[in-house]
């Protein structure tokens, strides 16, 4: 999945993490399935975190590649 498309799911997951937490405090839903909700967005959010950081540095690394003087 592209950076851009990534990145546009991370504010779609704290949205529903914040909404979950409203939930909770309104007493809509029980401290269980509040904790088992959390945990797997924040588990989602931490995966797509960690893939946009391999992104970058794979960019990152076939750049300096580019850089790098000839027979280096």
């Amino acid at each position: 999945m592209p950076v851009e498309a990534l990145s546009k799911e991370l504010p779609k997951l704290e949205a529903k993490l914040s909404m979950l937490y409203e939930d909770k405090l309104e007493g809509i839903i029980d401290n269980t399935f509040f904790l088992k909700k959390k945990n797997e967005y924040q588990i989602q959010m931490e995966k797509i975190k960690i893939q946009i950081d391999a992104k970058f540095s794979a960019i990152e690394h076939s750049l300096k590649r580019r850089k790098a003087p000839c027979g280096a």
